[in-house]
């Protein structure tokens, strides 16, 4: 498993670790590549094409034994998939049955959230970020990923509903 990401993907991508022990994979090994706020969108990773991170991804998903490649919902708001594309692709070149999963974070800054929320025309935090799933990730990255990858199984994990349950 490889789980690329930044600070809010990070400990989601640490307790999957410890999640796949207690399910009992007793071989499970993954590696977790993580940098600070936009610097971690899979974007940024694929452009950074100088950097350690960047060839470590590379040299890992060049080894073809990776079955889930997980990676932030981060984007570019103008071009929201050209990131998970170009991983998605490089991904599938040593890895044909691999799996793609996509992070939804939590929103940045709670103590904003009402007024976030109201902003965009909801009533909580909550509704907008059922739009935000729903509308923003599953319509314009998730679903054309999907389109552009019809043999490959693409799924979203929602963390950022964890912020407001727990």
């Amino acid at each position: 498993m490889l789980l690329i990401g930044n600070s809010f993907f990070k400990p989601y991508a640490q307790k999957l670790d410890e999640m796949a022990v207690d399910a009992g994979f007793v071989n499970h090994i993954s590696t977790r590549i993580t940098r600070g706020g936009d610097n971690g969108r899979p974007i940024n990773f694929w452009n950074d094409s100088d950097s350690a991170e960047h060839s470590l991804i590379k040299s890992i998903l060049d080894q073809g034994d990776i079955d889930i490649f997980g990676m932030t919902a981060g984007h570019d708001p103008d071009d929201r998939i050209t990131g998970h594309r170009a991983w998605i692709e490089y991904a599938l070149q040593n890895n044909p049955e691999i799996n793609i999963f996509i992070a939804i974070p939590q929103i940045d800054f709670p103590e904003t959230w009402d007024s976030l929320a109201q902003a965009n025309g909801f009533n909580t935090i909550q509704e907008y970020y059922d739009y935000a799933v729903n509308n923003i990730v599953h319509d314009s990255i998730v679903d054309p990923l999907r389109t552009e990858f019809p043999n490959t199984k693409i799924f979203t994990v929602p963390t950022g509903w964890a912020s407001f349950d727990l």
